[in-house]
Formats: structure tokens, sequence, C-alpha cells
């Protein structure tokens, strides 16, 4: 999807009086004056679907490791907008993946401007009730395709930990450990008690960024995929550089370059206690075992290497907070 395809469609809207008769009615309608705000680098538009409660996270694949730059209400979004808006290359912006979510008053995206070095850009925003946004989780990578393989190939993994912890979910942390927990032991039984008839997985490639992004629903979805593959964990290999909890909201960056994922976020949704809403975007590369394998005309190893395929993710994802090695 090319942004440029939509700014004629979306400037309809952009009059000067607008802002008095704005009031969405739906998340369409709240993301059709986002983008379009973006679309026609609108300050002012933009910020009429933020409050002083929004919070704004942004983390750059490419920047330092771990660094999560927060903002918290209207004058520290304004001013990261404000900076951002004016540099975009809009005439070159592309939209692989938009998911508009009514029921959960979500929208989940990928998209890039390679020509302000913005190869692969996941985001989530969470609407509330009156179609504000919630939150908004940037993540971005900066570094080009030809660098990811050598990103990759040089991780280094340092993190190794256990959780053990009795489960009694009162708070969205609890969930949230009790999740790690369950992958920990490969009890998907204990997995299963996180999520519900109403809970969503969707998974995207950016690697294969014509391919809609995998929906998993409910809980026979749900532990279908966690029943399929969590037998075949063989993680071991991964950093988790960034890791925010949030009242009802988890986001995390994570890598397993030994399983061909040099960057992977999700965020997590919780109502009720329960995982309502868990979005992955990742990068996946192809893996080099040593041996010296040729790669054939199309890229591929040869010699038997092969990136883990994307139902993969979930499980890995988890592992990887944990730290296991299996």
């Amino acid at each position: 999807m090319n942004l440029r395809s939509n700014i004629v469609a979306l400037l309809v809207g952009t009059g000067a009086g607008m802002a008095a008769a704005y009031a969405p009615t739906t998340v369409q309608e709240a993301w059709d004056n986002h983008i379009g705000a973006v679309a026609t680098n609108n300050l002012t538009q933009v910020m009429m679907d933020y409050t002083e409660e929004s919070v704004l996270l942004v983390h750059d694949i490419g920047g330092e490791r771990g660094n999560l730059q927060e903002y918290r209400g209207l004058e520290p979004i304004e001013a990261f907008f404000a900076a951002v808006l004016p540099t975009l290359d809009v005439a070159n912006f592309s939209m692989p993946m938009l998911d508009i979510d009514e029921e959960g008053r979500q929208v989940f995206l990928g998209w890039s401007i390679p020509n302000n070095g913005l190869y692969q850009v996941s985001d989530v925003l969470e609407f509330n009730p009156d179609f504000t946004i919630k939150y908004q989780n940037t993540v971005m990578n900066t570094i080009p395709p030809e660098g990811m393989r050598e990103r990759n190939r040089n991780l280094e993994y340092v993190r190794e930990r256990n959780r053990n912890l009795e489960y009694a979910p009162t708070s969205s942390l609890e969930v949230w450990k009790n999740h790690l927990d369950g992958v920990s032991e490969r009890d998907v039984d204990k997995i299963m008690l996180d999520y519900d008839n109403t809970s969503v997985i969707r998974v995207f490639d950016f690697a294969n960024p014509t391919n809609p992004p995998s929906t998993f629903t409910g809980p026979d979805e749900i532990r279908g995929l966690m029943e399929g593959f969590l037998p075949n964990l063989d993680g071991g290999c991964f950093e988790l550089p960034v890791e925010q909890q949030e009242p009802d909201m988890t986001l995390i960056v994570w890598e397993v370059p030994c399983n061909g994922f040099p960057w992977v976020t999700d965020t997590l949704i919780y109502r009720d206690n329960k995982i309502r809403l868990h979005d992955i975007s990742y990068y996946s590369v192809q893996v080099e075992e040593d041996g010296g394998g040729e790669e054939s005309e199309e890229g591929m190893d040869t010699s038997g290497g092969a990136t883990r395929p994307m139902a993969l993710v979930l499980p890995l994802l988890l592992a990887g907070c944990l730290g296991l090695k299996l």
C-alpha cells in the first residue's frame, strides 16, 4: 500500500474547520485523521488524536541497544512529531500491512521509507473508548537489509535467567510472568490460562511483506499454535534489549539470530487480566551454518541451513525472554 495513492482522498477531510468538527466514532475515522495528517505534515491535525494521558514509545533497532524513548502527554508527543514530520519522504512511503481492529480499538501496521533510512517500522496504536490514542508503540529498523545478516551473525547473548513464580493474576505484570513460566515448563495448559475466547495473536514478517499477518483467534487456534511448536524449541541464543511494562500493555524487542531473527517486536494488550491482543512483527534472514554452504541463485543456502518458519516466532519470543537454552 503506497501512501501516495491515499493522499488525495485524505486531503478532502483536512480543511480549516476540521478541528472544530473532529469527533471520531470509529477506529477507522481516527486512523484516517492520523494518516492524513502524516501525509500532509499537519502537526495540528496529528495532535487531535492525542491526550495528556497518551503514551508514545519509540525504539530504533539500529540505535543504542535497549534505548526506549518515551513521550508522555501532549507537549512531548507534539515535540516528537514537530521534529519528525517535516523530514519524512511521504512520496516514497510504503505500507505493506495495515490491520484495523474496530472491536479491539487497535491499528497494527508495518511501513517503511527507505529514503529516510526507515527500512522496517512496526506501529501499534491502541485507542481509548473515545477514539483518542492511548498507546502508540513504534519500533523502527534503521539498518539496511544488507547489514541485517552481519548484525545477526555478530550478536552476543548474555542473558540467562529462570522464573518460577506462583500464578495468581491480579495484574498484567503477573499475567506476563505466568506466560513466560508456561513456556519455560513447556506447559501449554498454563500458557492458555492467559487467553480466552476474545484473544487474538497476529504475526507479520517484514521479509515477506506481501503476505498478510497470520492470525490466531481464541483458545483452540492459539493452543494449536503452542502445541505445534513448543516441543520443537531449539532456542538458546537471544537478547532482549527492550522490555517495557505499562498497566495494561507490554512492549518487548528481542533477537534470536541463531534462528534467523535479527529483530522481533511484540505488543501485548491486557484486559481483565487476560491477553486480549498480541501483535508480533519481525524480520527474518537466512541462517548461515558453519561449513561454507553455497547459496543458490535465489539466495537460499544449499547446504541445508534454513530460516525458521514464521509460526515459530511466538514460542521463540517467549523462550528468548526467559533466557532458555533448550
